[in-house]
């Protein structure tokens, strides 16, 4: 893609172009069967994150080097390692477009990329890595439809001697229209193609039954023949007939998937990435403004999107669940009914209680909420402010949520989360009323 005499050149205006446009970038090149996928695909994938995203605030806490080896998107979802970490470039992105155009690399040379890297305010970081490579790799021989292919994919018996010629060796002369004579030379390829490993990559001109020297081959027991669409569908990882379509020619098919992306790769990814665009699991608990503004990330959300999968393992049940569950799966601490705040390090406890939605489209609460339990043996011996009442309920952040009685628990959304203190004027006659008990006695 870039000049020979300015390689990576193209890549760095990518890049920059990114960074002017505020994100931060991560890269990799990526094989899709060196992690286990059916075809041997290699691809440049990046990805781009605004500088105002939650992904971004957590790269900006980690160090690039860890961050491309384990903790960013791309390790988590594909991991790799490097046994060279000397094989590392550190360099700025300082010059505008058109001066890169003009001036990177122009010294010529290897390119400065590795095939991982990160950007960060225009400054690059790539290293070159290693997959981790775990299990056993899907082969071309795992997809092929056995019995299943017609007729027209089989390789007539007359051409075979053309598909020989077109993917083994050459080394003769040759000569263009002008008459000019040239040496050609280019290595073989294998014929057919090995079952036992999984295939090259698919291109767009996989279709359509003349020879070829890239097109995949397989022996069968009934001869020669080319893939069929839904074998090129499977080595991409799309469902069986995904472009079966209407008007769509089998050739055409062919060029779909000699366009596309294995799936698999692209799937791997977007699961990192959904986990990494969810709320962050964790606060300081010792930091009420922490607290507070972990809690109210929430508002107009439900617990299915902001926790992750191992919610859906909760077995709570009756009165109080949602708060349980909350308390569990979002602020990571095991529902008690403890005497003491949830928080008791900042003296805030938590309530949950849910709303109902009236025809007006107003909210009200639903029920009472009970801040909690009293024993009544012991409460006539406390005074209100040394009372384990007032230990627990003197501060308490409210978390509201509308119930449906259609949607699943996990489904409801969270409406109203603040911090709430008794007001002072209540406050006082509630002390008051303590009091004049007391002197009543």
């Amino acid at each position: 893609m870039s000049p020979s005499k300015q390689r990576g050149r193209d890549f760095a205006i990518i890049l920059k172009s990114l960074s002017d446009l505020g994100y931060v970038v991560e890269w990799r090149v990526i094989n899709a069967a060196d992690y286990g996928m059916p075809q041997r695909r290699k691809r440049v994938f990046i990805l781009a994150y605004l500088e105002k995203s939650t992904i971004f605030k957590q790269l900006k806490k980690t160090l690039a080097l860890d961050w491309l080896i384990s903790k960013g998107t791309l390790a988590s979802a594909l991991p790799v390692y490097s046994d060279n970490f000397s094989r590392q470039n550190v360099f700025n992105l300082e010059d505008d477009i058109v001066n890169i155009s003009s001036s990177f690399n122009s010294l010529g040379g290897a390119s400065l990329f590795e095939n991982c890297g990160l950007m960060v305010n225009g400054s690059v970081t790539t290293l070159k890595t290693v997959p981790k490579i775990e299990g056993k790799p899907i082969c071309l021989g795992d997809v092929l439809q056995n019995g299943e292919v017609t007729e027209d994919f089989y390789i007539n018996e007359n051409d075979i001697k053309k598909w020989h010629y077109l993917k083994g060796p050459k080394k003769e002369v040759r000569k263009n229209a002008s008459g000019f004579e040239y040496n050609y030379s280019e290595g073989g390829m294998h014929f057919p193609d090995p079952l036992n490993k999984p295939s090259r990559t698919i291109i767009t001109g996989e279709g359509g039954p003349s020879p070829s020297r890239f097109k995949h081959v397989v022996l069968t027991e009934k001869g020669y023949r080319r893939l069929s669409p839904v074998e090129l569908e499977r080595l991409n990882m799309f469902p069986d007939n995904h472009t079966e379509l209407e008007g769509v020619t089998n050739t055409k098919r062919a060029f779909f998937m000699g366009n596309a992306l294995v799936v698999g790769v692209v799937e791997k990814i977007g699961l990192a990435l959904k986990e990494k665009l969810k709320m962050p699991q964790n606060y300081n608990r010792l930091d009420k403004a922490s607290v507070l503004s972990f809690a109210k990330k929430i508002k107009d959300k439900s617990l299915r999107e902001v926790c992750d999968e191992s919610i859906l393992e909760h077995n709570y049940s009756g009165k109080g669940n949602f708060g349980q569950i909350l308390e569990k799966y979002y602020f990571q601490y095991e529902p008690n009914s403890d005497s003491e705040a949830d928080f008791s390090e900042i003296n805030l406890e938590l309530k949950a209680t849910p709303l109902k939605q009236l025809k007006n489209r107003h909210y009200r609460s639903k029920e009472r909420l009970v801040l909690n339990i009293i024993n009544y043996l012991e409460i006539v011996d406390q005074d209100f402010v040394n009372s384990t009442f007032w230990k627990k309920n003197s501060n308490l952040l409210l978390i509201f949520y509308l119930h449906n009685f259609s949607q699943d628990i996990l489904d409801y959304v969270i409406k109203l989360v603040d911090e709430w203190n008794f007001p002072k004027n209540d406050l006082e006659i509630i002390k008051g009323i303590g009091k004049n008990k007391e002197e009543n006695s």
